[in-house]
């Protein structure tokens, strides 16, 4: 099958903070400098020509949502898979909906190697996030580079095709235009230890698929509703290198955006895209 490019205008950039920062007054700051450049109009075109969310700890959404500028949304690394119950530590979606959180982190990969959360769980999170309207984020990527390009395609795609397939279990033609995908090698993010460079052309071949999945498993017509992201380590250096992706649809950012520094940076060269 042949694509033509799908660029679109606005793209989605995620911001996942993780475990960072270590203070509220910290989280503040970030916002309160942010929103500084913006009102200098530093920032005003990247803010109004793309959505960006931002995905800070539990403990700081609520305060983080308060002072939020327009165009820029709060959301939620994880959810719990229980709407209700004693269930210790938890969140729900319909407490993240009563928050005002709107876009959720579903399936990361830390998440599935230090939670030993599996797809079945993921898919009852995002089942729970459309019941509520949340739009969940669902993280699919494979954990080892092959070193043959034809195995490596052909592995890769089994790997993900399954993940999609079970995490998307049971998901209806209806809520798909709220499904968004962020397609995150593990062997490219810089916190794995022997982590290495994404090539750009692998990267897309890989986005061309999950679009594919889509068009056999709905329809063409709603596969092109679904915003598919890439992540793996993206910084200020490296986010021009994909800006020749047939589908960008923007950006899942990691380590990168808990410095302000790095983060502003890659938010400006997003004006070259």
């Amino acid at each position: 099958m042949v694509y033509k490019s799908i660029k679109t205008m606005a793209k989605l950039i995620v911001a996942n903070w993780k475990q960072f920062p270590d203070t509220k007054e910290q989280a503040d700051n970030f916002i309160e400098k942010l929103r500084g450049l913006i009102s200098k109009h530093k920032l005003n075109k990247v803010i109004e020509n793309n959505k960006i969310v931002i995905l800070p700890p539990y403990i700081y959404a609520d305060r983080l949502i308060d002072i939020a500028i327009n165009n820029v949304e709060i959301g939620s690394q994880d959810v719990s898979k229980f709407n209700q119950g004693a269930f210790t530590g938890e969140i729900s979606s319909k407490m993240l909906k009563s928050m005002g959180i709107k876009y959720v982190l579903v399936g990361h990969s830390e998440r599935r190697l230090n939670f030993n959360e599996k797809n079945q769980d993921i898919n009852t999170k995002i089942i729970n996030c459309l019941h509520y309207n949340l739009k969940p984020i669902l993280c699919v990527g494979e954990n080892v580079r092959a070193k043959n390009e034809t195995a490596n395609n052909f592995r890769i795609k089994k790997i993900i095709f399954s993940q999609l397939n079970e995490c998307l279990k049971g998901v209806k033609d209806e809520d798909i235009k709220n499904i968004i995908i962020a397609y995150e090698p593990i062997w490219a993010i810089s916190t794995n230890a022997n982590s290495s460079v994404a090539e750009v052309g692998d990267v897309e071949t890989m986005m061309i698929n999950i679009r594919f999945w889509f068009e056999t498993r709905f329809s063409k017509e709603k596969a092109a509703n679904v915003k598919i992201l890439y992540g793996g380590s993206i910084n200020k250096d490296n986010i021009l290198n994909f800006k020749s992706l047939f589908i960008n649809d923007g950006f899942l950012i990691g380590k990168a955006s808990t410095n302000l520094s790095e983060y502003i940076a890659i938010l400006t060269n997003l004006k070259k895209i």
